[in-house]
C-alpha cells in the first residue's frame, strides 16, 4: 500500500532572519516554520515510525552543500557544516543559525589543490569530544571548542595520506570507522584515482582498511549492536548501501551484501546517489537517496520515503527528546518529527 501525504508550502520569505557570510546569503526562519515535501509509506510498519502528516520544517537555507548534522545534546543545539565553504554552523531553537567553526577542515581559508576543503562528517568520541572529517587537512581530528585547536586523531595509513576523509561512526567500544573518497580534491585528481577505501582505528590507535571494493564510499553506519557496519556509495553509476559483518572485535568477517539499491528509485524528479545516514534505537536505516530520506529495515526492505524536493546529503536524530529527525538538504536545513528514537552510542 503506498499512501501519499502532500505538506503545504508556506513562502520562504516570512518569519525570517537573514546575514550576509561572504558571498552568500543565510537566511534563518523563525517559528512557523515554512514546510515543504511529503511523506510515503510503503508498508503498515511505517506508521509506527512517523506520523504520515508530519510537517517537514525549513529552518536554514542559503548554504552551498550543508553537511554533517550531529545532535550536541550538552548545548542543546545542532552541528552542520558547509563543505565547500570550509564553514560549520550551529542552530538552537532560540537564535538560528550562526557561525560555529571557519575554516572547518583546513587551516587555510581558500587552501590551493581542493575543490571542497571543509570539514565534512562531524561525530562526538566516545569520551564526549568533537571530531570532524576535514577535507583540507586530510585527517580526522578532535577539536577543542575552548582553545580552538585541532588534534590529528588519524591522518595516513602507512605511508598512505587519505584523499579527504568524508564521514565517520564511533563503536561504543571507541573503534572509528570511516570512509575516504576523493571529494575534496578537484575533479582532474579524482578522474586518476581508481581505489578508494575505508578504514578502520582501534582504540589503541592501530590504522587498518575495512575495503577498497565500493567505489565512493560515503555515508557509514553501525547496527545498534555494533556488529554489522554500513557504508554507502556514491558512485553516480550505481549508488548503493552495502552491510559488512562484523566480528566480536569489529572487524569484517565476510564479504558485503547489497542493502540497498538506489539507482531503481531514480527518476526525472529524484535524482542524487547515496550519501549519509542515521540508525533508529529499532535498527531501521534512514538513509539519503534519490529525491529524499529512504527507511529501509535491517532486511533491506524500503518501508518509508521522505520526499525533500530535491538533493540531499545527510540526515541525523537529535532534539530534547531524540525523535527530531534533521536533514542537510544541499542550500536547506530541514528537520521533521518522527516516533522513533535515534540510535545514541
Amino acid at each position: 500500500m503506498k499512501l501519499k501525504s502532500r505538506l503545504s508550502a508556506l513562502a520562504l520569505s516570512i518569519a525570517a532572519a537573514s546575514y550576509a557570510y561572504g558571498q552568500r546569503e543565510i537566511v534563518s526562519h523563525d517559528s512557523p516554520y515554512p514546510t515543504l515535501g511529503s511523506i510515503e509509506s510503503y508498508s503498515p510498519e511505517f506508521a509506527a515510525l512517523i506520523d504520515a502528516d508530519a510537517p517537514m520544517e525549513v529552518l536554514a537555507q542559503g548554504f552551498r552543500w550543508s553537511e554533517g548534522p550531529l545532535w550536541d545534546p550538552s548545548n542543546n543545539r545542532l552541528l552542520f557544516t558547509d563543505v565547500p565553504e570550509n564553514t560549520a554552523y550551529h542552530w538552537t531553537q532560540q537564535d538560528g543559525v550562526s557561525i560555529f567553526l571557519r575554516p572547518s577542515g583546513h587551516t587555510e581559508v581558500s587552501p590551493e589543490g581542493f575543490r571542497e576543503s571543509g570539514a565534512n562528517g562531524l561525530a562526538f568520541s566516545p569520551e564526549g569530544q568533537l571530531v570532524l572529517c576535514q577535507h583540507g587537512n586530510k585527517q580526522v581530528a578532535l577539536y577543542d571548542e575552548a582553545s580552538r585547536t585541532f588534534t590529528p586523531l588519524v591522518n595516513r595509513y602507512g605511508e598512505r595520506s587519505f584523499y579527504s576523509p568524508n564521514d565517520l561512526v564511533f563503536s561504543t567500544n571507541g573503534t572509528l570507522f570511516f570512509t575516504d573518497p576523493p571529494y575534496g580534491l578537484h575533479r582532474e585528481q579524482q578522474q586518476t584515482i581508481d581505489t578508494h577505501y575505508v578504514y578502520r582505528r582501534a582504540a589503541d590507535g592501530t590504522v587498518t582498511e575495512v575495503t577498497d571494493a565500493i567505489r565512493y564510499p560515503n555515508g557509514i553506519g553501525l547496527s545498534p549492536d555494533g556488529r554489522t557496519l554500513y557504508i554507502a556509495s556514491s558512485d553516480g553509476r550505481s549508488p548503493a548501501i552495502y552491510a559488512y559483518p562484523l566480528d566480536g572485535d569489529e572487524f569484517p568477517t565476510g564479504e558485503s551484501t547489497l542493502l540497498f539499491d538506489a539507482s531503481q528509485y531514480r527518476s526525472d524528479t529524484r535524482k542524487g546517489g547515496c550519501d549519509g545516514m542515521a540508525i533508529d534505537s529499532r535498527g531501521n536505516i534512514w538513509a539519503t537517496g534519490p529525491g529524499g530520506v529512504w527507511v529501509i529495515k535491517p532486511s533491506g526492505e524500503v518501508i518509508g520515503f521522505l520526499d525533500t524536493d530535491g538533493r540531499l546529503a545527510n540526515c541525523a536524530f537529535g532534539g530534547p527528546h531524540g525523535t527530531t529527525l534533521y536533514i542537510t538538504a544541499a542550500d536547506r536545513l530541514l528537520r521533521i518529527e518522527t516516533k522513533v528514537k535515534g540510535l545514541v552510542r
